[in-house]
Parts: C-alpha cells; structure tokens; sequence
C-alpha cells in the first residue's frame, strides 16, 4: 500500500520544466571584397600659351573697322593673339585660343573674322571634318563676305589633305580612287576660287596649288 502510495505520488508529481531550444546560430556574414581606394587621375596640365608677339600691321583682319566693334578688352587681345599665331604659320600652338575666341564670338559684331580665323588653323592642323563644319556655319551667316576666298581656300586645303592620307595608306579600302576624288573637289573650288575672285591674292594661291597637284 505504501509502495502504492509512492508510485502515484511519483505520478502525480509535475515534470520538470523543458530546457529552452538553443538559440539560432546566425550564419557567418558573407565575405566582404576589399576596399579598394581608387585613385584619380589628375587632369593633364596643359602647358601656357606662349605669346606670339604683336600681329603684323598690315594683316586685313586688324582693319580698323573689325577693331572698332570690339567692346571687350580681354577678347581683342585674344584675337590679336589669334593673328599673330596664324600670320607666323603656328595654328597649332594658337589653336585653344583661336577655339575660345570662337566661341566667344557668338552675337558678337566680329564673329565674321574669328570664324574665318579658327576655319583657316583648323585646316592649317588637318582637322578635316570640323574645318569643312565651320566653313557651312560662315557662309550662311555671312553669305557677301570679303573674307570668303579666304574660307574657300582653306576648304580646299582639306580636300589636298584628304588626298594625301587615302593615296598615302595603302591599307585604306579603294585609296587611290577616293585621293583622286579628292583632289577633283579640291580643284572644283580651285577653278569656283579663281572664277568669282580672280583678284584676290587667294586666286593666286589656288593657282600654284592646281599646278601643284598637275592639273
């Protein structure tokens, strides 16, 4: 009866509590790329424009009636700059200002000669495509122009350069036959030159440049 007793009690006793679950493991973050500090490259220092010295006093773009119509102190030293580089044959060295001064011109009462300025370095350095694009520009605002034999020549200028490169790498597809086309656009202008400003010392440059080309 006691043992009974015992066994029922034993029953009758409540269960000792349940251990708590484990807590959840958290997975090990996932591996980070190292930072890599980027460096950036500073931009190239392009290097001072030197002073070309005083534009030559005969040069036509220092007639007094293109000086007169500059208001701005600072841009007409930048155009006199501008021609004293081209009259000293150096379109490379003055091509940044010449550039700046275009742009500069827009709306202004000497737009006329800064475009015949960077039209004739850009062709002096062999920049075809953009020579050929200022050109356009120029003779649709300035259709009756006394500097247009100046624009023409110079466009013609890029033809004899397109001339030079396809006929001087054989590698080009169909060289030959696109140097000969463009010499014939070189030579149309030439004779469209010579034509409608026979006078003009830029007729006379187009001569020497058809002979040269032995047309």
């Amino acid at each position: 009866m006691l043992l009974l007793g015992v066994v029922i009690g034993w029953l009758a006793k409540p269960a000792p509590p349940a251990a708590p679950p484990p807590e959840p493991v958290a997975a090990p973050p996932p591996p980070t790329e190292p930072v890599v500090e980027r460096k950036t490259e500073a931009a190239p220092t392009l290097p001072p424009e030197r002073d070309p010295g005083p534009p030559p006093a005969d040069s036509p773009f220092l007639a007094d009636s293109i000086l007169a119509t500059f208001t701005e102190r600072d841009n007409e030293a930048a155009y006199r700059r501008a021609v004293s580089f081209l009259a000293q044959g150096d379109a490379q060295g003055g091509l940044r200002g010449i550039v700046r001064l275009e742009a500069a011109s827009q709306g202004k009462a000497w737009r006329e000669p800064a475009l015949v300025l960077v039209i004739e370095a850009r062709a002096a350095v062999g920049e075809v495509g953009a020579t050929r694009h200022t050109a356009r520009v120029f003779q649709q605002e300035f259709p009756d122009s006394l500097f247009r034999p100046r624009v023409m020549l110079a466009e013609a200028r890029t033809f004899l350069i397109q001339a030079e490169r396809f006929g001087g790498q054989p590698n080009i597809k169909n060289g030959p036959e696109r140097a000969e086309k463009a010499e014939a656009s070189a030579q149309e202008l030439f004779d469209r030159l010579r034509a409608e400003h026979a006078d003009s010392p830029e007729a006379a440059t187009a001569e020497a440049l058809s002979r040269s080309i032995g047309r």
